[in-house]
């Protein structure tokens, strides 16, 4: 017995309830402000003001302790001079500040999930980071793995070729699937394999 489609809700339908549901759809939770600035619109304007999210302001500051992380020349320069166990220490006390800073920004992300006045942002966002796996076990580059975040969310709700395009662009993706070490003499497979099966055929 099939099931009659889904409509859309009609206007004098439109509750305080069925406002609290599609945000609760669109994002995380129910912020109590927005759930009831969304009731006192009609359910278009509900819809549109989620799905619409460039229109409304994004205070939500980008996080201002990510680490770029430095070139083989930049690195041979900061290093020039320096015995074998001073470059080690050097290194080591490098990834764990780096550590340190993938953890702030998985807190920095987590925060902007639950105060962002454009929750379906940040949910398109998380998608497309499940979608596009990284692990930042591996990676340990905040500046990377931010770059990559930005571009799922300025790409979230855009065309899937162009982003795709980026992701396998990025550092954190390159260096996620090794292709530092795809070359002519040894290609590696693992990007072109997880791109045509995983990530866009299947």
């Amino acid at each position: 017995m099939s099931k009659a489609p889904l409509s859309a809700i009609n206007s004098s339908a439109w509750s305080a309830a069925h406002a609290r549901h599609l945000l609760n759809r669109a994002g995380f939770g129910v912020p109590r402000e927005l759930a009831g600035r969304l009731a006192n619109m009609t359910s278009s304007e509900a819809v549109d003001y989620l799905v619409d999210y460039r229109r409304i302001d994004d205070p939500l500051p980008s996080p201002d302790f990510v680490i770029p992380q430095f070139s083989k020349a930049e690195t041979q320069w900061l290093t020039d001079g320096m015995a074998r166990p001073a470059i080690e220490r050097a290194g080591q006390a490098g990834r764990e500040v780096q550590k340190e800073s993938v953890g702030m920004l998985r807190a920095w992300w987590f925060d902007r999930m639950a105060r962002t006045p454009r929750p379906l942002e940040e949910k398109l966002t998380l998608f497309w980071h499940g979608h596009f796996a990284v692990s930042a076990n591996k990676v340990q580059e905040s500046g990377h793995l931010y770059q990559l975040n930005s571009v799922m969310r300025e790409h979230a709700a855009g065309n899937v070729k162009t982003l795709t395009t980026l992701v396998g662009q990025s550092p954190a993706m390159l260096q996620y699937l090794d292709s530092a070490q795809n070359t002519k003499d040894g290609p590696n497979e693992n990007w072109a394999r997880e791109l045509l099966e995983l990530f866009t055929l299947g």
